[in-house]
Parts: structure tokens; C-alpha cells; sequence
């Protein structure tokens, strides 16, 4: 006995579950760099005849491939719609696959600012035996989500699991870094600045930021030393003068117009 995938289709002859498999993997292959042909060959794919006995894994798994490929074409509400589907119908509650769906439900909760959804989704992933990389990527929208309701006590929890799985990623030190910022902790947000600066010293953004922390803190000495080195790296970006000037002035130098001028030469468009 067969089961038909679509109801429109007119196809004849089945599909067994090895070749169903062969070619989901072929569609998911082309996701990233051509959504809309993924999209359209998971449709064709169900136009097909499938033993009655494996219509559950035929339609959950063809659910889960549409949510990823919905995500990919930021159609959200599809990917939340198809998500929703493939959880409807997975019954081993710690399937790989279950948090796969969890996690790109989540994620498009997220991108329709809907923080405390993606919680609920993110939440109810469990982390035991997970690639590092899955991992990061739940810590990561956690931590946006966290951040989104100004939770950033938590944000800092998160970040902390992220950096004993990436101690050397500069990029989740500096997230790290601007949510200890929110909490007014400047030490801790400098520490991890110079942190990350050690580790990528050409990064002119990390640089500014830290510059930026002295400011704060009126370690004007220390935040104009750290201007001077970013210009020296980055000599025709105006906002590094502004910032320097700012600093300057600070410290009753002169030199701070002559930052000004700089700046309004390179960037004579900025009132």
C-alpha cells in the first residue's frame, strides 16, 4: 500500500526510503547557495508514491528541509510553520534532528522580534553531545535573545559558556566585552578588550573599542595611546580622529583641532 505526498500529484511508481534520503541530501546540499531550486526540487520530491509504512519519516523529514530552506530565504513565518511541523510529527524526544528544528524555529522567532519564543525553542534543546559548532550557534542567538530583553546579566552567563568553547574568537570576546559594558563593569570590559586585542592586534575595531573603555573610565593618557596606535593602522578613517580629538581635548591639547580638521578632510560630507 502507498501514500501520496501530494494530493495534487498524478506521478505513478513509489520512491523507497534510500532513494528518498540520496536525494533530500543532494537538496539540502544546494540550501545556502540556491534556495530557490532547493525549494522547488523538495516540492517536485513530493509529488511521488511512498510505502504507507514510512509516510511519517517521508513527511517529517521533507518538513524539516522546507523550514531550513525557508530560513535561508528569510521567509520566517515558513520556517516557523514548517519547524512546528516536523515537531508535530518526530516522536523520539532526543532526536538530532528534534533540536535542529528547535533551533531554526528559534532562530526565526528571533529574527521576527520575538526573544522570548526563541527561548522557549533554545531552552528546550538538550546540550548533551552536541557539536561545538551547534553549540555556538545556540549560545550566540541565546545571548541576542537575552540581550533583546536587556537581560544582559544573563548575556554575560552565555558569553562565559562561549568562551570555554572558543577561548581565542575574538568576535564572542568583544560581544562579551559590550555586555559587561551594559552593566557599567568597565574591568572586566577592558580585560577582555585587551584580551582580544592580543589575540588579533590588527583588528582597528577592537582597538577603538578599548580606547573607547579608557575614555570612559578617564584614562585619557591610556585611551589616546591606544587612538594614536588604531590611526597609525587606519590613517583614512575620519571617526578614529573624531575619537582621538574627543580624547584630546580631554587632556587640554591643541592638537585636538588639528584631529578636527583631519577628520572634517576626510569625511567633508559629516556637518
Amino acid at each position: 500500500m502507498n501514500f501520496l505526498l501530494s494530493n495534487l500529484s498524478n506521478r505513478k511508481g513509489k520512491m523507497n526510503k534510500k532513494d528518498f534520503v540520496r536525494r533530500l541530501n543532494e537538496i539540502e546540499d544546494t540550501i545556502a547557495d540556491a534556495p530557490a531550486k532547493a525549494d522547488a526540487d523538495i516540492d517536485a520530491l513530493s509529488k511521488v508514491m511512498v510505502p504507507i509504512e514510512e509516510a511519517r519519516f517521508f513527511l517529517k523529514s521533507r518538513a524539516l528541509t522546507k523550514a531550513k530552506v525557508s530560513f535561508v530565504r528569510r521567509e520566517f513565518e515558513g520556517c516557523i510553520s514548517f519547524a512546528s511541523e516536523y515537531i508535530s510529527w518526530e516522536t523520539q524526544g532526543n532526536h538530532p534532528d528534534l533540536k535542529v528544528a528547535h533551533l531554526l524555529r528559534g532562530k526565526a522567532y528571533l529574527s521576527k522580534g520575538d526573544p522570548g519564543r526563541c527561548l522557549l525553542d533554545l531552552g528546550a534543546i538538550d546540550p548533551e553531545g552536541l557539536d561545538p559548532d551547534f553549540l555556538l550557534d545556540i549560545y550566540k542567538h541565546r545571548a541576542n535573545a537575552l540581550s533583546l530583553l536587556e537581560r544582559f546579566d544573563e548575556v554575560i552567563e552565555v558569553f562565559q559558556d562561549i568562551k570555554r568553547l572558543a577561548p581565542e574568537d575574538t568576535e564572542h570576546l568583544s560581544e562579551l566585552a559590550a555586555a559587561y559594558r551594559q552593566t557599567e563593569n568597565h574591568q572586566q570590559l577592558i580585560t577582555l578588550l585587551t584580551e582580544a586585542a592580543r589575540i588579533d592586534p590588527q583588528d582597528t575595531n577592537i582597538l577603538a573599542n578599548l580606547g573607547t573603555a579608557y575614555l570612559e573610565i578617564n584614562e585619557f593618557e591610556t585611551a589616546e595611546a591606544v587612538l594614536t596606535k588604531v590611526i597609525s593602522e587606519k590613517p583614512d578613517e575620519a571617526e578614529f580622529y573624531e575619537q582621538r580629538a574627543v580624547i584630546r581635548e580631554k587632556l587640554g591639547k591643541r592638537s585636538a583641532s588639528e584631529d578636527r580638521m583631519i577628520a572634517r578632510f576626510l569625511n567633508p560630507k559629516k556637518p
